[in-house]
């Protein structure tokens, strides 16, 4: 009998461990589903007081300090984001060749729900183009996060490419300050 309860007592302390183990993870995942939504949260109080797409993007391109910035038509925007021409109408879509680098600034502004989901399905796969292209120019490193930024809300979406997150997120945090309109932003990132 002394020999079973030996064995139940293990069974237990590696049952309990097991479920500590299990606990931890689970508080892991829970604090950090905890600070992505502080941080949406954070953004849903970000203010912009912009018109429209083109304004917005020349005060992106302002705060950045970007001046050499081409803006392209809705014709060559449709190239890079296969949209239909009346949302691309309501697009500001900026290109700079930097330095052999491509920087990007996109804005598009979204009349209702069904085109602010066309607008991030295009935007999803003109950003996974251009860390694929990324990638494959510089074989030697991978592109993380770090080289675009993107944001949107029920009325924006934004975009910037090659330009690395935190100097557009400072940028966007200096834009914001800056305004006073309620926005109800929520991160793509």
């Amino acid at each position: 009998m002394d020999r079973r309860r030996i064995v139940f007592n293990k069974r237990t302390v590696v049952f309990l461990l097991l479920f500590l183990i299990l606990l931890g993870v689970a508080a892991s995942f829970g604090v950090n589903y905890i600070r992505r939504q502080t941080v949406k949260e954070e953004r849903a109080d970000r203010a912009y007081a912009v018109n429209s797409a083109q304004e917005f993007a020349g005060s992106i391109m302002d705060k950045l300090g970007f001046s050499d910035m081409t803006l392209l038509s809705a014709q060559q925007s449709g190239n890079y984001y296969a949209l239909p021409s009346e949302i691309l109408q309501a697009a500001a879509v900026y290109t700079s060749h930097a330095d052999s680098a491509l920087q990007e600034i996109a804005v598009f502004q979204c009349a209702d729900e069904k085109e602010h989901n066309l607008v991030s399905r295009a935007v999803d796969d003109r950003v996974k183009a251009f860390v694929s292209a990324q990638n494959s120019f510089n074989n030697s490193e991978r592109l993380t996060d770090d080289l675009y930024f993107l944001e949107s809300n029920g009325e924006f979406v934004i975009l910037v490419l090659g330009t690395p997150y935190e100097q557009v997120s400072a940028a966007m945090a200096n834009l914001v300050a800056d305004n006073t309109t309620q926005g109800a932003l929520t991160d793509k990132k």
